[in-house]
């Protein structure tokens, strides 16, 4: 299940860095303003992030959950609301660490861009990762929701 998930990680990683380059070559071919490339350049890692964490979370917690559903039906309800409560808490803890870090990490990736653009990408960034939190509770629900036939 492990190497399954590895797998359905890289492939999704994978189409979603093809996207990227998908943005950046239309822009480059069909031009684009500055707001358009900051946001192209701010979207990229939330979106590989939020692409990751529905592509794989459910095919790790599903089956883990089905599992202890069908042996201990209480058992099954702590491990969702443990898992729900820790992977909620670890998403606030990435936000927090990508909210302080969003100028370093954008001048990291476009430091050659000057430092209006990252000053904008990051502005932007900091704000796009509230998106992580969201993701992970819906795939959390749409797994638990998916196992009851909902």
């Amino acid at each position: 299940m492990f190497k399954k998930s590895i797998h359905i990680t890289v492939i999704f990683a994978i189409s979603t860095l093809l996207q990227l380059i998908n943005n950046i070559a239309v822009t480059r071919i069909f031009g684009a303003n500055f707001d358009l490339d900051v946001f192209l350049a701010a979207v990229s890692i939330p979106a590989i992030l939020v692409t990751v964490i529905y592509g794989t979370l459910n095919d790790a917690f599903l089956p883990l959950y089905g599992e202890m559903k069908i042996k201990n039906n209480k058992k099954a309800d702590n491990y969702f609301v443990y898992s729900l409560f820790f992977l909620v808490i670890f998403s606030l803890i990435i936000l927090f660490i990508f909210f302080l870090f969003s100028k370093p990490i954008s001048a990291l990736f476009y430091q050659n861009r000057g430092e209006e653009f990252v000053k904008n990408t990051a502005k932007q960034l900091s704000v796009m990762m509230f998106g992580i939190v969201p993701s992970v509770v819906a795939t959390l629900f749409g797994a638990y929701y998916y196992f009851h036939k909902r």
